[in-house]
């Protein structure tokens, strides 16, 4: 593995969202490039801050959903509204 193909897949690393093939060809070349292995611990400390900075999830979910609704009720209505340009009635 070279350090271009390691770069893409450090953030998935850090996430845990790497298969675990991966996973061992990349720490085999982490294990050889100083490089990487210090991009991945930007990464691991960048997980680390969001996960302390994130609401507990009744908090952020019942704040987005109030915000969401009625954005979402205005799109609906909006495009029951509209018409294609061919089922418009001519003047």
């Amino acid at each position: 593995m070279n350090c271009r193909t390691a770069l893409r897949l450090l953030p998935l690393h850090a996430g845990g969202d790497l298969s675990a093939a991966r996973v061992a060809d990349l720490e085999l070349h982490l294990a050889g490039c100083p490089t990487c292995a210090a991009e991945l611990a930007v990464w691991m400390r960048l997980r680390g801050v969001l996960a302390a900075a994130a609401p507990g999830p009744g908090e952020a979910a019942a704040g987005l959903w109030g915000a969401l609704e009625p954005r979402l009720d205005a799109v609906d209505a909006s495009r029951r509204l509209r018409r294609p340009w061919y089922r418009r009635p001519w003047p």
